[in-house]
């Protein structure tokens, strides 16, 4: 910068500092510094550039949703394995609740674990889950002569009247001290008072499953099965008034498997091996599922591991119903193939 009184001189000079003041140097030296000038403000501005592209990139990865492999559980909205517990209330029980398992054998405990099942005999089990199932079920009482029907087929109506008064005393003493239930007795029908939240039972949460329609089928069935695994259910018991509850059960597992397959198929995704094989484990005669799980094998090379499932089913199908089984495993295949197309 030049101050010479009336007017300053700015001039930007390059490597040639100090300028040259030859005259045959000087035009080189503007020329120089000009190029230098603006080649510095195209780097800069490339340097600006290439940072900001970077920036911009960094973020959008990182906001960015990750792709993953297509399978059933993403396809479903739900992660590789269920983000719930086997149980439908994943709640501790507290003091002073209890957990009835319907699910194979019959089974109260406390909140603590401690068994309290001995104190109901195998007569009082009986009384206690037709009223209950009675209406947690169906919202329903049940009538003295409904109860001597199906306890004490084969005795008159004075003597069955007889034992139901007797053992409904014991019953009603023994939840007044368990405290999650009271029992009445209104114009010849009996019902259950149930304390809120006082009792948890699984096939309660079983029937909660079967009515939920933003779960999807996939995690219905793996509860489902869940609950199978300690057994069949009531299966302490095979009488009259099981069956309907038995019946539903069943019903409603086939009917789970079968949207399951069908959603599957819409969808035109693969079938989840170890769901299916689990659900034949619990679901031992249900034809099927059987037939499904041996075509999945055998389109995979498992044809050996077919054959031994299917030899199995067929096998056990025939102590059953003591007939063998209609259809052979080439039949079988061939079947589900044709239906699947």
């Amino acid at each position: 910068m030049f101050d010479r009184g009336n007017h300053a001189q700015f001039k930007l000079y390059g490597l040639d500092y100090p300028p040259l003041l030859h005259p045959s140097g000087q035009q080189n030296a503007a020329g120089s510094s000009q190029i230098l000038f603006w080649g510095l403000v195209v780097v800069g501005l490339c340097l600006f550039g290439t940072g900001l592209y970077g920036y911009v990139r960094k973020n959008r990865r990182d906001t960015a949703p990750s792709a993953g492999v297509e399978d059933p559980d993403v396809s479903l909205g739900i992660p590789e394995r269920p983000i719930f517990s086997s149980s439908l209330n994943n709640r501790q029980l507290k003091e002073g609740e209890y957990q009835l398992h319907l699910f194979g054998q019959f089974e109260l405990s406390t909140a603590a674990g401690e068994q309290v099942s001995q104190l109901l005999t195998p007569i009082l089990r009986q009384i206690f889950l037709i009223i209950y199932l009675s209406k947690v079920l169906d919202n329903k009482s049940v009538r003295s002569d409904s109860l001597y029907g199906y306890l004490w087929p084969n005795k008159d109506v004075k003597s069955a009247r007889n034992n139901l008064l007797v053992n409904i005393g014991k019953l009603k003493h023994i939840l007044q001290e368990l405290k999650f239930a009271e029992l009445t007795h209104t114009e010849g029908n009996w019902q259950l008072h149930l304390m809120e939240d006082r009792l948890r039972c699984d096939l309660q949460d079983f029937i909660f499953l079967s009515r939920q329609e933003k779960l999807p089928l996939n995690e219905v069935m793996r509860r489902m099965i869940d609950l199978h695994l300690r057994g069949k259910v009531l299966e302490d018991w095979d009488t009259l008034w099981t069956d309907s509850y038995k019946s539903m059960v069943n019903l409603t597992m086939d009917d789970i498997f079968c949207r399951y397959m069908q959603t599957i198929s819409n969808r035109g995704m693969k079938p989840e091996l170890n769901l299916i094989a689990s659900f034949c484990k619990v679901m031992p005669f249900h034809e099927e599922a059987m037939q499904y799980y041996c075509c999945i094998l055998s389109r995979g090379g498992q044809h050996e591991e077919a054959h031994r499932f299917y030899s199995r089913f067929a096998q056990e199908y025939q102590i059953m119903y003591g007939e063998k089984y209609p259809l052979s495993l080439s039949a079988v295949l061939s079947e589900v193939t044709s239906g699947s197309n």
